[in-house]
């Protein structure tokens, strides 16, 4: 997808706009496995609400407990806290441009022996800077933990945000923000595959998980191409220390309650976003949409277009919608008997790329 547009604006207010734009932002938020192309043959009962895009596969149903080994909870598992996967390019309060250490705590399940263990990136919301949300925030580290104790290695990054005053392309400053975050997120998948033998990880397993802000960016590692945001100004090259030579794609994509277009918002500051929406095409993963009805930060709406974005092009698709919830609904449940969201996401990891685990 074209952009247009140029970036040169050496700092920004963000304390000045901080409160209004996180009363409009209700961040709690803001990613996915590309898939082997293997399902389960399904045993148990059908996924709600689960749509299957235009490539006539069979819609697979969950597995059984005898055949899904995910479910052999790992009940111990560490985690290395701050570990640098690439550097970004930052503007100081003097104009001068100077690298960023980026960082990321890695879950590591200290009882799967195997060295075939499929991967989780989570990506935290932020509104691009304005809400203070890290990787510490409890909805990720509990997702990390979730989906460790079932053997996954599982990796919360931090990137680069409005206050960081990253040096990136765009027209306006959250673009910027916006750009920058997309090549972080593109970096940390390409450390994830360079980093593979260390930690065990089958590097065709790599899924996406994000919320809000972050699941555009779990969005944007499923559908764009290779080269798409991948350095901070388009036609650059991606430094030696970020992986150039590493795909940086996933196999599976899980989002909550982002989007994948552009946005002009109601409220002020916040102008013309990118967007990606033209970026699907049939080789794009499976992707799980998780969304409220009452969410007024991102609409519905958005959810249900981006649905049909996958329908059209063939894509599966897992729709989740959450009844009544709005933004940043974390604690919501989901089916019959209910389930936690992160369970959800199991299901379909499950069903996707069967968590050979």
């Amino acid at each position: 997808m074209t952009k247009t547009g140029n970036h040169k604006h050496p700092m920004f207010p963000w304390a000045v706009i901080a409160t209004a734009v996180s009363l409009a932002f209700a961040i709690f938020s803001s990613t996915a496995l590309l898939s082997r192309n293997t399902a389960f043959a399904g045993k148990g009962g059908p996924i709600v609400h689960q749509v299957y895009g235009g490539s006539g596969r069979p819609a697979p149903q969950p597995p059984t407990s005898s055949d899904r080994q995910c479910c052999l909870l790992y009940d111990k598992f560490d985690v290395e806290y701050n570990v640098t996967y690439g550097f970004g390019t930052c503007i100081d309060e003097f104009g001068q441009p100077y690298q960023k250490e980026l960082k990321l705590d890695a879950y590591c399940p200290s009882n799967n022996p195997s060295m075939n263990k499929p991967a989780l990136v989570i990506i935290h919301g932020a509104a691009w800077g304005v809400s203070g949300i890290d990787k510490n925030y409890f909805p990720f580290v509990e997702a990390a933990k979730h989906f460790a104790s079932l053997g996954a290695v599982c990796f919360s990054i931090d990137y680069r945000v409005g206050t960081d005053n990253p040096d990136a392309y765009g027209i306006n400053e959250w673009q910027v923000s916006q750009r920058a975050s997309y090549v972080d997120a593109k970096a940390a998948v390409r450390w994830i595959r360079a980093h593979a033998g260390d930690y065990g990880i089958d590097p065709d397993c790599i899924a996406s998980y994000g919320g809000s802000s972050g699941a555009g960016s779990a969005i944007m590692l499923a559908i764009t191409d290779p080269n798409d945001f991948s350095t901070d100004y388009p036609g650059g090259q991606i430094p030696f220390e970020n992986h150039p030579f590493e795909d940086p794609g996933v196999q599976a994509c899980i989002e909550f309650w982002g989007s994948c277009f552009e946005l002009i918002a109601g409220i002020p500051p916040v102008p013309y976003l990118f967007g990606f929406e033209e970026e699907f095409d049939p080789a794009d993963p499976p992707i799980m949409i998780t969304h409220g009805t009452e969410d007024h930060v991102f609409y519905f709406e958005h959810a249900e277009a981006m649905e049909s974005l996958c329908i059209l092009n063939g894509i599966y698709c897992k729709m989740v919608i959450l009844q009544g919830e709005g933004h940043g609904a974390w604690s919501a449940k989901y089916g019959s008997p209910p389930k936690t969201l992160n369970e959800v996401a199991e299901d379909f990891l499950a069903v996707e790329l069967g968590w050979d685990i």
